[in-house]
């Protein structure tokens, strides 16, 4: 990445008056540019991800948002949820555009900043986009119920540790036939052989669920 001092000052002035504030009278935990909310045995994540074409001209960013169930981080895994959960450790997980942009091929948006950028006009805009379309959708996670709901959707199942998440939460909402297909469906194909391990170790986990 180029230098970015410039433009990351900006980006970092940003953040300090208009989304750090919103997101802390929301119950946000701040580390860096991830947010953390906690929500019984569900942790809300919102981060700002910054392009890696940015430099000290002009910074390019956006936001993702994602929803952690504890329970299945750990039998995936077998390891703690981490201290700050990233947006990559969530399942599901977006951007931004999947709640600003409709139909299957929904754009990324980003957001530019630039030496000549008005911070007063593009910070009420963000927080516009944060209290109208993001904490809502996030509200609305907070249950495995509602994690489930949203995981119906196929394009948040895009890799195997999204489709291994999946099958986990059905069988936590005790959906056992669906889960072990989905599980049996891993496990037939040759191209994901480098995870079916992992398959193995999730469904002998899953086993001792009562």
């Amino acid at each position: 990445m180029r230098d970015l001092e410039g433009s990351k000052a900006l980006l970092a002035s940003l953040v300090r008056q208009y989304v750090a504030p919103l997101l802390s009278a929301y119950d946000f935990r701040k580390s860096k540019l991830v947010w953390n909310r906690r929500r019984l045995e569900i942790i809300q994540v919102l981060d700002i991800q910054v392009s890696r074409w940015s430099d000290k001209e002009e910074l390019s960013f956006t936001i993702n948002l994602g929803v952690l169930v504890e329970r299945v981080w750990q039998i995936l895994w077998d390891k703690p949820v981490p201290k700050t959960v990233q947006e990559a450790d969530c399942f599901p997980r977006m951007r931004v555009s999947y709640l600003l942009e409709e139909g299957p091929l929904r754009k990324d948006i980003w957001w530019a900043i630039t030496q000549t950028t008005d911070l007063d006009a593009l910070g009420p805009e963000l927080q516009s986009v944060l209290s109208e379309k993001c904490i809502p959708f996030l509200d609305r996670l907070d249950s495995v119920n509602g994690v489930i709901l949203l995981a119906e959707d196929p394009a948040l199942r895009r890799c195997p540790a999204e489709v291994l998440s999946y099958a986990i939460l059905k069988r936590i909402a005790g959906a056992r036939e669906d889960s072990q297909q989905i599980l049996s469906s891993l496990l037939e194909n040759k191209r994901l052989k480098g995870w079916h391990g992992r398959v193995r170790d999730v469904q002998s986990r899953l086993g001792n669920l009562a």
